[in-house]
């Protein structure tokens, strides 16, 4: 399992091959790195939104950190007395990765804050441009005793030259989270909205999420927690990225990771 991340948040993750087994979308656009996974931040009592990389919001953020090593990435980054500290870690013995967020408050009032995770399913082969024919054989459901939202590819009924005739490895994959979620999407129109962009999704004006699952979407992965936290506090939260090969496999990682000590 491995993922390429970039200082501005851009990015993608796969399975053994990173160009036939993709979990995640990805366009190599290194001009302007907006294509990728991330993890936008609410201010519950303004509105106001950023996010814990500098894509796709580009908030002028008061502090911004990267700091790549070994098999890890933090982004540090401080925003209306909000300090965030995103770490992706890659376990070398499971085929997942795991989001460790630490939401610090530095006001002198407590705060309201929403996280809200977003990627685009990909489960096959990244070079596969024709999104719109591919994503009618992703499906998408909401585990809630996981707290997961799950995507499975199905293979292509057709003979390869009736498609792109690229050769692809099918995946199932998992997006989970380690406290009580407030809301969830599978449905990129329903998240951004119609013409709008990741930098000002419409979900993100919404209290909840629209909790859209199932086929025939623009299959993505959204999960929406809430934080409360009092002057100087901080929370902990943990997200997890994966191979989903069963239920009972992808239950055994969500129990072992989902702790801030996983």
């Amino acid at each position: 399992y491995g993922l390429t991340i970039s200082q501005a948040g851009g990015g993608f993750s796969w399975w053994e091959n990173a160009n036939l087994a993709r979990l995640t979308s990805w366009s190599q656009d290194l001009i302007r790195d907006e294509s990728g996974k991330f993890l936008y931040v609410r201010d519950d009592e303004s509105g106001e939104i950023w996010s814990a990389s500098w894509k796709p919001v580009c908030a002028p953020y008061e502090q911004y950190e990267v700091h790549h090593a070994i098999g890890s990435t933090t982004f540090i980054q401080r925003r209306q007395q909000i300090e965030i500290r995103w770490t992706l870690v890659v376990p070398p013995e499971d085929p997942l990765e795991l989001w460790h967020v630490e939401v610090r408050n530095l006001d002198a009032k407590p705060r309201r804050v929403s996280l809200v995770s977003y990627l685009e399913w990909c489960l096959g082969n990244g070079g596969d441009w024709h999104r719109e024919f591919q994503k009618t054989f992703i499906e998408t459901s909401y585990d809630e005793r996981l707290r997961a939202v799950i995507g499975v590819k199905r293979r292509l009924p057709m003979p390869p030259h009736i498609s792109t005739g690229m050769q692809e490895w099918p995946l199932s994959g998992f997006h989970a989270v380690n406290r009580e979620v407030v809301s969830y999407d599978g449905d990129k129109e329903r998240f951004l909205g119609r013409y709008r962009s990741l930098s000002d999704p419409e979900a993100l004006q919404r209290d909840v999420l629209s909790r859209t699952v199932g086929r025939w979407n623009d299959s993505i992965a959204s999960l929406h927690v809430q934080l409360q936290l009092a002057l100087n506090a901080s929370d902990e939260v943990v997200f997890l990225l994966g191979k989903h090969d069963s239920r009972e496999a992808t239950e055994t990682m969500v129990h072992a990771y989902a702790s801030p000590e996983g």
